[in-house]
């Protein structure tokens, strides 16, 4: 959890009384919020109150930090507060100006010292803030503000998590790996591996009565068509992966699920990806370590569950149908989900997901490494599908042309699996982007 510190500061000249009743309504805001307060309740009106208040900050080992202008302030103070927090997150709110004077005199001249910090911060080059402009009753200044603080948490939640490939990518996939120190750094999980071979070997140690248990989860999901043998091999996998999040504190795989597991355990591996994205255990398919990070940045902002898919198809019309192979969670499904045989690995038994995705408001999204980490994020409707076919599918429809789009993912060369969503955040996703620093990519209407 966030531990964001609050604070309001001020100038004996102008109308602190005022900034004081602005400041207890905004604490208000912050009641339902993820986040551990640290508060100083009064606003700080001299240069010795906010540095004293900064030291206590600093002790209290805040995460970020927001100070609301209150009136206008010190300009002396804020060096000040920058070195003593150091890798805090500084959230900058300036306040909107009251009538509220007889002689008609300015009474906060927030904004003032909004804009002078801001200058500051850019002659020092310092990046890591953010800020906000307006007050604690207007429904634009809180959706940002909450945008803010959603994405500090992930971000906090990102940096203190841990990922684990299992056997690697597949083959060919060369873009699905990642420099992990650079991804440690930037994006935050810990990556570790876990082999196939103690993968098979934790599913066999299982026990049979624990195995014929689970396998209610899959018959819990959806109508299943595969034998049972292909089912309890599938639990056996599935309790594995699970034990081992458990013991290991996982919060997400990048998964080899060809050819091994086909060869050595005669088992495809969407139905057990499904079903954990369905419980909320993120599992990217063929060991795609950037399409699992998209799946957990999307998971905080967007309906879960999500899922990765491949573009495959461009009508006429410029309708973009996407596709994967049955590792959709069936909670997606917009027509009657089914664990069958999979669709295109006929010499193995399944199980995998056979529907077409519900319709709805989506987002299609890529996390990508290149120089710098950037973000592909597209904002449509998925539509009744133009056709049935085994595996998961949707056809997408958005405001700029299929043309843009496919010039956009060359011209970039963005990876070929795709984080898809429902009904996305995109104030949160894009305060996200901006805060840690990932570029976002977007796609001109093409007109």
């Amino acid at each position: 959890m966030l531990k964001l510190g609050i604070m309001s500061i001020g100038f004996p000249n102008f109308r602190v009384d005022i900034a004081q009743k602005n400041f207890d309504n905004s604490l208000s805001l912050f009641d339902d919020l993820d986040v551990e307060r640290v508060v100083e309740e009064k606003v700080l009106i001299s240069e010795d109150e906010i540095i004293a208040a900064a030291d206590r900050m600093r002790a209290s080992c805040i995460d970020a930090l927001l100070i609301e202008i209150g009136t206008y302030s010190f300009g002396s103070v804020i060096q000040g507060v920058l070195e003593r927090l150091k890798g805090v997150h500084i959230i900058l709110w300036g306040v909107r100006e009251p009538i509220a004077d007889p002689d008609k005199a300015i009474p906060l001249n927030s904004l003032c010292a909004l804009n002078m910090y801001g200058s500051f911060f850019k002659r020092i080059n310092f990046t890591d803030y953010s800020y906000c402009y307006g007050d604690a009753d207007e429904e634009e200044t809180v959706s940002r503000l909450r945008a803010i603080i959603k994405a500090l948490n992930l971000g906090k939640k990102l940096h203190s998590g841990r990922i684990a490939v299992v056997g690697g990518r597949v083959p060919g996939f060369y873009l699905s790996n990642v420099d992990e120190l650079r991804f440690r750094s930037l994006i935050g999980p810990e990556i570790i591996n876990y082999s196939l071979a103690s993968l098979i070997a934790d599913a066999d140690k299982l026990s049979d009565e624990e195995v014929r248990e689970d396998m209610k989860g899959f018959a819990g999901c959806c109508t299943i068509t595969a034998d049972e043998d292909c089912v309890e091999r599938s639990s056996r996998i599935y309790l594995a992966l699970k034990n081992f999040a458990e013991a290991n504190k996982i919060n997400g795989f990048a998964l080899r699920c060809w050819p091994e597991l086909q060869e050595l355990y005669n088992i495809s591996a969407c139905g057990i990806i499904a079903r954990m994205n369905q419980n909320g255990l993120y599992v990217s398919c063929e060991g795609d370590v950037p399409g699992l990070a998209t799946m957990m940045i999307l998971s905080e902002f967007s309906e879960n569950p999500v899922m990765l898919v491949d573009l495959v198809n461009v009508s006429k019309e410029g309708i973009v149908k996407v596709w994967h192979c049955g590792c959709g969670s069936p909670a997606l499904a917009g027509t009657e989900p089914k664990f069958e045989s999979h669709p295109t690995m006929t010499s193995c038994p399944g199980l995998a997901t056979s529907f077409a995705l519900k319709t709805g408001h989506i987002s299609l999204c890529k996390l990508s490494e290149d120089t710098q980490y950037r973000i592909l994020i597209m904002d449509g409707e998925c539509i009744e599908p133009d056709r049935q076919v085994r595996g998961n599918q949707g056809d997408l429809k958005f405001d700029f042309s299929a043309e843009a789009m496919l010039d956009t993912i060359m011209r970039e060369g963005i990876e070929h699996h795709y984080c898809l969503a429902y009904n996305t955040d995109f104030e949160s996703l894009r305060q996200y982007c901006r805060i840690f620093g990932i570029r976002e990519i977007k796609i001109e209407s093409g007109d």
